[in-house]
């Protein structure tokens, strides 16, 4: 065994010592190994963050104010709170609030809470900056950004001692916290934040993503697991550009966009947009952590727009008849999730949620489409449409040969959505039967992946390109979500 794997050894010994580790790590374990299991339902779930009342009332504060506005003070219940954000979403955000409450017990820890409150506006920029790339791994990419420090956070309130020299060396030799840690103690702080990640039963792929992915790497990532970890490293150091200097932030887009646009193949623009997003999502958070609010200084630096952006902020135009009417848009939402609750007809259910959309949103079509394996096509089961009928009986979209659309969104279990289908490049190629039968200005086709293999998909189109604002576009996710753990359960 190395020397550094000894080093390693001895601090992971202190740290099972420490008089908080082993309740803590056993309830992360659960959670984890809950969320891992493909039969776990929402109950489950739920029976395991009961155990810790605090907590549970932390979640329902994020879930009555995330994302959804509409539910502020209708979500009771964990278990609801699953039905309406998602089984993951849950996940992640207890993981998210169970570790800052953790960590935060360390007394005058100033620099282990900037950390950590960086550490959370990490995972959520990583997720709103896969969304629509990676779709069905956001939530798992929140991990994998959020516990990106592990092992820094780890140091600092199990061996506080050993943190404070390696900050001492550093102020009085240069270096960086990696180096200096290696230097000084014999291991990296990325090795010892896997062994713990290894030691709570993550799966594999969150703990490869602590590692550093090589410049070589983000140019031309090979495998979701670069992937992982190129999202992680790309909200980490933008997160933490920002948390030093807000008005850094203009150049560190430009930068770290040239350096991981091979992995966050987003524009400047919409990356600006996306961390608006996120900084409405880390406020939600904030709510159901008060203990946060002893940092003002890297708060206000996380929460700060920059100055172009702040100037930039337009009177909204107003509301459309042609617009999504968001209110009947959360009442499905809420009235999926009460069925969900209860025993329910699969068939009826799937049928309200594409009634829901079609009814409020500005579509042209709203349809559920399952895979014909024997035949690789996918046909309309259910949905909304003028020419439902001639759709289900002649519309077959082929699963196999070139690329299209549906095929990218099933094969790599992401939304696939189009604005703009006039203007975009991936709609050249469309197959004759959806050129066809599914004219559309824009488009949007979420996979229903159940059990890791997607069985279908949920279509919706417009008839006028960009007509789906952000929130539309959450709540379409809300009920796929639901879509899923309705045929989850039913299984």
């Amino acid at each position: 065994m190395s020397q550094a794997r000894l080093d390693i050894e001895r601090m992971l010994q202190r740290i099972r010592k420490h008089r908080d580790f082993p309740a803590f790590s056993s309830h992360v374990r659960e959670i984890v190994r809950i969320s891992s299991r493909k039969q776990s339902s929402a109950n489950d779930l739920a029976a395991v963050i009961l155990k810790d009342q605090a907590l549970t009332q932390k979640i329902l504060q994020v879930a009555n104010s995330a994302h959804f506005g509409q539910f502020a003070g209708q979500i009771h219940t964990i278990s609801r709170a699953v039905v309406i954000l998602g089984f993951e979403q849950v996940r992640s955000v207890a993981l998210g609030l169970m570790l800052f409450e953790h960590f935060r017990k360390q007394g005058n820890a100033t620099p282990l809470l900037e950390t950590m409150l960086t550490s959370i506006f990490s995972g959520l920029l990583a997720r709103n900056v896969a969304t629509g790339e990676d779709r069905e791994r956001v939530e798992e990419i929140f991990i994998c950004a959020m516990l990106h420090d592990l092992g820094r956070m780890a140091m600092a309130f199990y061996a506080p001692e050993h943190y404070a020299a390696v900050e001492t060396a550093m102020k009085a030799h240069g270096g960086d916290f990696e180096s200096t840690v290696r230097h000084e103690l014999g291991f990296s702080p990325r090795e010892l934040g896997r062994a713990i990640a290894r030691e709570w039963g993550f799966p594999a792929l969150v703990i490869h993503s602590l590692q550093q992915l090589p410049p070589s790497r983000r140019k031309n990532p090979a495998t979701l697991e670069d992937r992982m970890r190129g999202y992680s490293q790309f909200a980490n150091a933008l997160a933490q550009r920002v948390a030093a200097d807000p008005q850094s932030a203009e150049a560190a887009i430009a930068e770290l966009l040239d350096d991981y646009g091979a992995i966050v193949r987003v524009e400047a623009d919409d990356l600006r947009e996306r961390m608006a997003e996120t900084r409405d999502d880390f406020s939600h958070y904030l709510e159901a952590l008060p203990e946060a609010r002893r940092n003002q200084g890297v708060l206000e630096k996380l929460m700060q727009a920059p100055e172009e952006e702040t100037e930039a902020e337009a009177t909204p135009a107003p509301p459309s008849e042609h617009d999504t009417d968001h209110s009947k848009l959360m009442d499905g939402i809420a009235d999926i999730s009460e069925t969900l609750l209860e025993p329910f007809d699969l068939n009826t259910l799937l049928v309200a949620i594409l009634e829901t959309l079609y009814s409020a949103l500005p579509a042209e079509r709203v349809l559920l489409f399952i895979v014909d394996r024997e035949n690789a096509v996918l046909r309309p089961r259910f949905g909304f449409a003028t020419n439902l009928d001639n759709l289900r009986r002649n519309l077959a979209i082929p699963t196999g040969g070139a690329d299209n659309p549906f095929t990218e969104a099933l094969t790599g279990h992401r939304e696939f959505w189009v604005a703009d289908a006039a203007h975009d490049l991936s709609t050249t190629n469309l197959p004759e039967p959806m050129q066809r039968w599914l004219p559309a200005a824009a488009f949007g086709i979420f996979p229903l992946v159940v059990n890791d293999r997607a069985i279908g998909a949920i279509y919706v189109d417009t008839a006028r390109p960009g007509s789906l604002d952000a929130t539309s576009r959450r709540g379409i996710r809300t009920l796929v979500k639901q879509a899923v753990t309705a045929i989850r359960t039913n299984r």
